[in-house]
């Protein structure tokens, strides 16, 4: 098929365990631009070797992250690069529902490539240092629960949790910023992106557990009259 017709390009949309046999053969027999469902491939190995192959052969290899193509995802993007929440100080994301149950990649290639692809859009960096903790309670050896942490410059991180094992289905990040702070919530028909002008503020410090009381009722006080939602 690859060499009879005339194409231009492949799209690729099988069980994971295959995706590095026929990319390969698209973008090295046959010289094919190649789109791919996520996750590229079962290794980091393979990803690398199938980029060396498209970029030596000038040809376009691509992953489906859709989140980076949607408006609320370009809308974040565009508020984090323009200032409006200060300096981030950290993400989390919570990807939860109960199954579809993989059999041959764990619930972090599942589900935490589109968080994954979303962070490193946001803070248009790599991470310094990654940790990924899980456990198989369903089927040996794969993952159905897992916690990641990814750090970045600036004393800057991001975690992400992902379940199949969850009675609830979740899509939902938020992000922490020195002057305000965003929830994205992508199962919301409406309001996808909420923006909440909150923030935390080093306390001062109280000689006296009096002068604590005092100034924490004045603050909080204040608080409920100033704070405010923006939705979007």
């Amino acid at each position: 098929m690859l060499n009879g017709l005339n194409l231009d390009a492949v799209v690729i949309a099988t069980p994971v365990q295959q995706h590095y046999s026929l990319a390969k053969a698209s973008l090295l027999l046959a010289g094919k631009h190649t789109f791919i469902e996520k996750p590229m491939a079962s290794s980091s190995a393979e990803c690398e070797e199938l980029i060396e192959i498209a970029e030596r052969n000038g040809l376009v290899l691509m992953l489906d992250h859709t989140f980076l193509y949607s408006s609320p995802v370009q809308k974040i993007a565009q508020i984090v690069q323009a200032g409006d929440l200060g300096e981030i100080r950290y993400i989390n994301c919570r990807r939860l529902n109960l199954g579809l149950f993989q059999k041959d990649i764990n619930v972090a290639w599942d589900l935490a490539p589109h968080d994954i692809s979303i962070i490193l859009h946001i803070l248009d960096e790599f991470p310094t240092a990654i940790n990924c903790q899980g456990n198989a309670h369903i089927t040996p050896g794969i993952e159905d629960v897992t916690n990641m942490s990814l750090s970045f410059s600036r004393k800057r991180f991001a975690t992400i949790q992902s379940s199949w094992l969850e009675p609830r289905k979740i899509r939902e990040m938020t992000i922490v910023g020195t002057r305000r702070m965003i929830v994205y919530d992508d199962l919301r028909t409406r309001e996808k992106i909420r923006i909440y002008d909150a923030r935390v503020e080093r306390p001062p410090h109280y000689d006296t557990f009096a002068e604590f009381q005092y100034s924490r009722i004045i603050t909080a006080t204040a608080t409920s009259h100033t704070s405010s939602r923006r939705n979007l």
